[in-house]
Protein backbone atom coordinates (compact mmCIF):
# COMPACT_ATOMS: atom_id res chain seq x y z
CA UNK A 1 0.00 0.00 0.00
CA UNK A 2 1.28 3.47 -0.78
CA UNK A 3 0.17 7.03 -0.24
CA UNK A 4 0.81 9.79 -2.75
CA UNK A 5 0.11 13.38 -3.59
CA UNK A 6 0.38 14.90 -7.04
CA UNK A 7 0.23 18.64 -7.67
CA UNK A 8 0.66 20.95 -10.65
CA UNK A 9 3.95 22.88 -10.75
CA UNK A 10 3.46 26.43 -12.02
CA UNK A 11 7.20 27.08 -12.49
CA UNK A 12 8.72 26.16 -15.86
CA UNK A 13 10.94 23.09 -15.84
CA UNK A 14 14.28 24.92 -15.96
CA UNK A 15 13.33 27.19 -13.04
CA UNK A 16 11.92 24.30 -11.00
CA UNK A 17 15.12 22.29 -11.42
CA UNK A 18 17.21 25.37 -10.51
CA UNK A 19 15.20 25.92 -7.30
CA UNK A 20 15.60 22.27 -6.29
CA UNK A 21 19.35 22.26 -7.03
CA UNK A 22 19.82 25.35 -4.82
CA UNK A 23 18.14 23.44 -1.99
CA UNK A 24 20.55 20.52 -2.44
CA UNK A 25 18.25 18.16 -4.33
CA UNK A 26 20.03 16.10 -7.00
CA UNK A 27 18.49 14.69 -10.16
CA UNK A 28 19.40 11.01 -9.73
CA UNK A 29 17.26 9.24 -12.34
CA UNK A 30 15.58 10.24 -15.57
CA UNK A 31 13.57 8.21 -18.09
CA UNK A 32 10.67 8.49 -20.51
CA UNK A 33 7.60 6.52 -19.53
CA UNK A 34 4.67 5.68 -21.80
CA UNK A 35 1.61 4.34 -19.99
CA UNK A 36 -1.10 2.83 -22.17
CA UNK A 37 -4.39 2.42 -20.29
CA UNK A 38 -6.89 -0.28 -21.34
CA UNK A 39 -10.42 -1.13 -20.23
CA UNK A 40 -13.03 -3.78 -20.94
CA UNK A 41 -15.89 -1.24 -20.57
CA UNK A 42 -18.18 -1.09 -23.60
CA UNK A 43 -18.30 2.69 -23.90
CA UNK A 44 -15.66 5.35 -23.47
CA UNK A 45 -17.92 8.41 -23.63
CA UNK A 46 -16.84 10.38 -20.55
CA UNK A 47 -16.85 7.58 -17.99
CA UNK A 48 -16.47 8.70 -14.33
CA UNK A 49 -12.90 8.35 -13.05
CA UNK A 50 -13.56 5.75 -10.37
CA UNK A 51 -15.51 3.46 -12.72
CA UNK A 52 -12.89 3.80 -15.45
CA UNK A 53 -9.82 3.24 -13.25
CA UNK A 54 -11.37 0.29 -11.39
CA UNK A 55 -11.98 -1.40 -14.75
CA UNK A 56 -8.58 -0.71 -16.28
CA UNK A 57 -5.14 -2.19 -16.62
CA UNK A 58 -2.08 -0.51 -18.05
CA UNK A 59 1.06 -1.33 -19.94
CA UNK A 60 3.98 0.86 -18.88
CA UNK A 61 7.03 1.14 -21.15
CA UNK A 62 10.04 2.75 -19.46
CA UNK A 63 12.82 3.81 -21.83
CA UNK A 64 16.09 5.06 -20.40
CA UNK A 65 15.66 3.57 -16.96
CA UNK A 66 18.58 1.51 -15.60
CA UNK A 67 17.35 -1.11 -18.04
CA UNK A 68 14.46 -0.60 -20.43
CA UNK A 69 11.43 -2.53 -19.27
CA UNK A 70 7.76 -3.02 -19.98
CA UNK A 71 5.34 -3.74 -17.13
CA UNK A 72 1.74 -4.90 -17.01
CA UNK A 73 -0.04 -3.29 -14.06
CA UNK A 74 -3.30 -3.08 -12.15
CA UNK A 75 -3.67 -0.30 -9.58
CA UNK A 76 -6.01 -1.31 -6.75
CA UNK A 77 -7.08 2.07 -5.37
CA UNK A 78 -8.99 2.94 -2.19
CA UNK A 79 -11.16 6.05 -2.23
CA UNK A 80 -12.44 8.37 0.49
CA UNK A 81 -16.05 9.58 0.66
CA UNK A 82 -15.18 12.47 -1.71
CA UNK A 83 -13.82 10.14 -4.39
CA UNK A 84 -10.17 11.00 -3.74
CA UNK A 85 -7.60 8.21 -3.89
CA UNK A 86 -6.32 7.66 -0.35
CA UNK A 87 -4.00 4.73 -1.10
CA UNK A 88 -3.18 2.25 -3.79
CA UNK A 89 -1.64 -1.16 -4.15
CA UNK A 90 0.06 -1.98 -7.45
CA UNK A 91 0.06 -5.46 -8.91
CA UNK A 92 2.88 -5.60 -11.47
CA UNK A 93 4.57 -8.13 -13.71
CA UNK A 94 7.19 -7.77 -16.43
CA UNK A 95 6.00 -8.33 -19.99
CA UNK A 96 7.19 -7.73 -23.51
CA UNK A 97 6.18 -4.96 -25.90
CA UNK A 98 3.53 -7.33 -27.31
CA UNK A 99 1.28 -6.76 -24.29
CA UNK A 100 -0.59 -3.85 -25.93
CA UNK A 101 -1.31 -5.95 -29.01
CA UNK A 102 -2.56 -8.83 -26.86
CA UNK A 103 -4.98 -6.52 -25.02
CA UNK A 104 -6.19 -4.98 -28.29
CA UNK A 105 -6.84 -8.40 -29.84
CA UNK A 106 -8.58 -9.57 -26.67
CA UNK A 107 -11.13 -6.77 -27.12
CA UNK A 108 -9.86 -4.26 -24.58
CA UNK A 109 -10.22 -0.58 -25.51
CA UNK A 110 -7.38 1.91 -25.18
CA UNK A 111 -8.65 5.03 -23.41
CA UNK A 112 -5.45 7.04 -23.08
CA UNK A 113 -1.74 6.95 -23.79
CA UNK A 114 0.23 9.11 -21.38
CA UNK A 115 3.85 9.93 -22.17
CA UNK A 116 5.89 11.61 -19.46
CA UNK A 117 9.48 12.36 -18.57
CA UNK A 118 10.14 11.04 -15.08
CA UNK A 119 12.75 12.96 -13.05
CA UNK A 120 13.65 11.52 -9.65
CA UNK A 121 15.28 13.90 -7.18
CA UNK A 122 16.98 12.66 -4.01
CA UNK A 123 18.50 14.12 -0.85
CA UNK A 124 19.03 12.68 2.65
CA UNK A 125 17.21 9.39 1.88
CA UNK A 126 14.11 11.27 0.63
CA UNK A 127 12.95 11.32 -2.97
CA UNK A 128 10.19 12.62 -5.21
CA UNK A 129 9.37 12.74 -8.90
CA UNK A 130 8.87 15.66 -11.25
CA UNK A 131 6.76 14.47 -14.18
CA UNK A 132 6.68 16.41 -17.45
CA UNK A 133 3.49 15.03 -19.01
CA UNK A 134 2.90 15.56 -22.74
CA UNK A 135 -0.21 17.70 -23.16
CA UNK A 136 -0.58 18.56 -19.45
CA UNK A 137 2.68 20.07 -18.20
CA UNK A 138 4.78 19.72 -15.07
CA UNK A 139 3.68 17.87 -11.91
CA UNK A 140 5.25 16.96 -8.57
CA UNK A 141 4.54 13.48 -7.19
CA UNK A 142 5.47 12.50 -3.65
CA UNK A 143 4.85 8.88 -2.70
CA UNK A 144 5.56 6.85 0.43
CA UNK A 145 4.74 3.33 1.55
CA UNK A 146 3.63 4.60 4.94
CA UNK A 147 2.56 8.00 6.04
CA UNK A 148 -0.08 10.63 6.28
CA UNK A 149 -1.24 12.57 3.25
CA UNK A 150 -0.97 15.87 5.17
CA UNK A 151 2.73 15.16 5.83
CA UNK A 152 3.30 14.55 2.12
CA UNK A 153 1.56 17.84 1.30
CA UNK A 154 3.72 19.69 3.84
CA UNK A 155 6.84 18.13 2.33
CA UNK A 156 5.75 19.15 -1.20
CA UNK A 157 5.17 22.73 -0.04
CA UNK A 158 8.62 22.81 1.60
CA UNK A 159 10.39 22.40 -1.76
CA UNK A 160 10.09 26.08 -2.67
CA UNK A 161 8.23 25.50 -5.94
CA UNK A 162 5.19 27.46 -7.08
CA UNK A 163 2.46 24.83 -6.79
CA UNK A 164 -1.24 24.52 -7.54
CA UNK A 165 -3.77 23.98 -4.76
CA UNK A 166 -5.08 20.46 -5.51
CA UNK A 167 -2.86 17.79 -3.94
CA UNK A 168 -5.22 14.81 -3.85
CA UNK A 169 -7.61 15.31 -6.76
CA UNK A 170 -5.02 15.21 -9.56
CA UNK A 171 -5.52 12.13 -11.72
CA UNK A 172 -3.12 12.59 -14.65
CA UNK A 173 -4.35 9.84 -17.00
CA UNK A 174 -7.95 10.92 -16.44
CA UNK A 175 -7.10 14.59 -17.03
CA UNK A 176 -5.51 13.62 -20.34
CA UNK A 177 -8.52 11.41 -21.19
CA UNK A 178 -10.92 14.32 -20.58
CA UNK A 179 -8.72 16.66 -22.62
CA UNK A 180 -8.75 14.18 -25.50
CA UNK A 181 -12.57 13.89 -25.22
CA UNK A 182 -12.82 17.68 -25.70
CA UNK A 183 -10.74 17.49 -28.88
CA UNK A 184 -13.04 14.87 -30.48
Amino acid sequence: MSFEVTVKIKDDKANAFKILNKLGWKLEKHWVQTSTYWTHLDTLNVVPYRELIENSVLVRDMKGRSENCVEFMYKDKSFDKNGNVVNEQKIVCSVGEEANEILRRAGFKNWVIMKAEQNIFEKDSKSFCIQDVDGLGLFLEVEEDRGVVDDLIDFAKSLGLELGNDFVGIKLPYMLYLKNQEIK
